[in-house]
């Protein structure tokens, strides 16, 4: 918790990291989900 890296935490980096990794994963379900719609039709 006291290493920094460009004047933060890095645990915040971590924290963003994590959140960007969850959107992409909702990102590429609602793609497939769209994909899958559209084949079906």
């Amino acid at each position: 918790k006291e290493r920094k890296a460009f004047g933060t935490e890095i645990c915040n980096h971590q924290a963003i990291a994590f959140k960007l990794a969850d959107m992409y994963t909702d990102i590429e379900a609602a793609r497939h989900l769209v994909m899958k719609a559209a084949w079906d039709k």
